[in-house]
Order: C-alpha cells, then sequence, then structure tokens
C-alpha cells in the first residue's frame, strides 16, 4: 500500500471521533492516492487505474449523522481511472445499485463510460459498498444495508478522492443505477453534506439512473448543484413519476433539473441483459411517500410507522407488514435508452465539471 494522506483527523470529523478498524483500535489510514513526488517518475502519459481506499460507516438513520452518533470505521475501496496526463482532472464517481459492483451486465456500459469520459478529460471512479462489508447484492433483502450508509458511503469517496493530487476536488460528480441513483439524488441535500463531510468539498454535479423517488426529504436545501434524471417509461420496479413530482419539488428549492423518460424502457435499461421478469427482488412502488424529517427520522404517514427507535431493517420489514412492499420486477436492456443515456450523460458532466469551482 502507498500511505499519502493521514485522514484520520480530516474525514467525516463530525461522526467519527478517531480512525478505528474494529471497536477502538485506533489505525492511521491511507487515502491510496499517490504522492506528487511519486507521480512525477510514473507514467502519466497514458489513462491509470489504482485502488482508493476511502473511510464509511454503518448509520440506521440520518438522525444518526446529525446527532454526531460514532461509528466503528468502515474502510471501502474502489477503482480509480483516470485519463492520460498529469491532472488535476474532475471525476465521476459512480455508485452501483443493489447487486454487486462488477455485475457482468453492465460492465460493458461502464467501460464505455470511462472511454467517452476519459476522451473529455475526466475520470472515473467505481466505488464498492458491497465487498469489505461481505455482500453479494441486496435486491432480495433490501434490509441488509441502510440509505444513510451507502450516502455516508458516498461522501466518503468524495474525501478521499478531493484529496489525490491528480484529482480536482472542486470537479467531481457523482451518477449511479438504481440505488446508485438514490445516492446520487440524496447527496445534494446540504445539511446531510454538512454533518458527514468535514473538508467542505460538495458534489459538483448529481445524474441518477432509474432511482427510487418515492420519500420527500423535509425543509430540503439544496447545495446548488445541477442534476440529471434519466428513467425508464416502462420501469416497474422504480416507477418515474414520483421522479418527476421529486423534480419539480428540487427546481421549487432553485436546483436546476433536467429529467429524461425513455418510452419503453425498463429498469437497468443500461445493461446488455435482455428484459427479464425477476420474481424475487423486492420493489415500493405502490409505497405512497415518505418523509425524511429535519432531525433525520423517516415518517410513513400512510402506515403510521416512524423511524425513531427503529433499526432500518424494522423500519423497512414495517413497509413490508403494511402490504406496499412487493415482490417482482422488470430488468434489462433498451438500445436506444442505453445509447442515448450515455451521450447526455457524458454531455452533462461536461458542462458541470468542466469551470471550476472557488
Amino acid at each position: 500500500m502507498r500511505l499519502a494522506f493521514t485522514i484520520c483527523t480530516l474525514l467525516m470529523g463530525a461522526l467519527l471521533s478517531a480512525c478505528q478498524t474494529t471497536g477502538t483500535t485506533s489505525a492511521t489510514i491511507s487515502t491510496g492516492a499517490t504522492t506528487r513526488a511519486e507521480i512525477i517518475g510514473a507514467d502519466t502519459t497514458k489513462p491509470t487505474t489504482e485502488t482508493i481506499e476511502y473511510i464509511s460507516g454503518d448509520p440506521e438513520f440520518y438522525r444518526d449523522v446529525l446527532a454526531g452518533k460514532l461509528f466503528d470505521t468502515l474502510i471501502l475501496t474502489g477503482k480509480l481511472h483516470l485519463p492520460a496526463g498529469e491532472g488535476p482532472f474532475p471525476v465521476v464517481v459512480w455508485q452501483h445499485g443493489s447487486g454487486k459492483p462488477n455485475t457482468k451486465g453492465l460492465a460493458r456500459w461502464r467501460s464505455e463510460l470511462r472511454t467517452n469520459l476519459h476522451a473529455k478529460g475526466i475520470g472515473l471512479f467505481i466505488a464498492d459498498s458491497y465487498t469489505q462489508r461481505k455482500l453479494q447484492s441486496t435486491s432480495r433483502d433490501q434490509t441488509r444495508l441502510s440509505g444513510t450508509a451507502r450516502v455516508m458511503d458516498a461522501y466518503g469517496a468524495l474525501e478521499a478522492l478531493s484529496n489525490h493530487p491528480r484529482v480536482d476536488g472542486n470537479r467531481i460528480g457523482i451518477s449511479g443505477n438504481s440505488w446508485g441513483g438514490i445516492v446520487s439524488l440524496n447527496t445534494t441535500h446540504e445539511p446531510w453534506a454538512e454533518a458527514i463531510v468535514s473538508n467542505g468539498v460538495r458534489f459538483a454535479a448529481h445524474a441518477p439512473f432509474f432511482p427510487l423517488c418515492g420519500t420527500k426529504i423535509d425543509s430540503y436545501q439544496p447545495t446548488g448543484a445541477p442534476v440529471l434524471m434519466l428513467l425508464g417509461e416502462a420501469d416497474d420496479w422504480t416507477r418515474y413519476e414520483p421522479c418527476i413530482a421529486k423534480a419539480k419539488r428540487l427546481e421549487a428549492a432553485g436546483v436546476k433539473v433536467e429529467t429524461v423518460v425513455y418510452p419503453g424502457a425498463h429498469h437497468n435499461f443500461i445493461s446488455t441483459h435482455p428484459v427479464k421478469f425477476k420474481p424475487k427482488v423486492w420493489q415500493f412502488n405502490d409505497c405512497k411517500q415518505r418523509i425524511h424529517t429535519v432531525d433525520g427520522e423517516v415518517v410513513f404517514p400512510d402506515a403510521n410507522l416512524h423511524s425513531k427507535g427503529m433499526t432500518f431493517a424494522q423500519f423497512l420489514k414495517g413497509y413490508i407488514k403494511h402490504g406496499c412492499g412487493k415482490r417482482g420486477a422488470h430488468s434489462g436492456r433498451n438500445d436506444h435508452a442505453a445509447e442515448d443515456s450515455m451521450k447526455r450523460v457524458v454531455e452533462f458532466f461536461v458542462r458541470s465539471l468542466k469551470t471550476r469551482t472557488s
């Protein structure tokens, strides 16, 4: 491991009192990034790939984050792909969905995304929320990892990348599919960013692919970064209509939002797999609007369900008991949607990340 930055006192200062691997064991943690001296001697005349470590934790809800609860430190890793040159480069963080990060059906599209971003002088970071947690998938059991933990993962990656000498910390965007799309949306809320990120960096652009949009954030305060939502009209796993409503709420709060709905496209329309019905996956389309309260709890009025005192798993099981959580949804490729969304997302990040911010 190449030690470059000691970020124990920098990353997520509001959440982690010390760098810990387990319990209260103290450790010094590296981002895995190279130092400037190492870069001078490295071959940057061609694209490079390296493993980056970043810090996260396992909160149940945002209440834990906002209250400053301490978590055992979890060290995650991801792959940073940078174009040729010394940089610093803008980078897009890709958050995977409920499947594992290296899902074969999405590998080709992500490879094409990396190539297309590199051609524009932009890097790609493939985050991984599952391997270190020994998870393969959560599509059949969404209780295994909370959405708050996924957002915390994303901010950990953001801080680690912002410390990398070949990355421009002011020009880091975020994208992702399904659960990764939810993460892309939820990282637009300033109070959550302020509670987790200690060095002041923010994502400069957000491009969620077919996220679940049924949750409203009370007293929403945008970071100010633009949003591009790419949705499937035939998606019965995460319906597009709530995302249109969410886009209107974001616009009312001053966010620049663009939404694209692809006719006939199902969930995971960027996959290479043909459309197939998956009978065992969970979908929550019939669950009416949930509300993230200002104190970090979640309220589901229709079921008289409140997250106070609950774990994430207990709360989600309340959905299912209410009857709005169901099994079964379609997933698979739509050629037009896959090709057009590639062009749009690359153009979006070129527009949004090329201009430096102070």
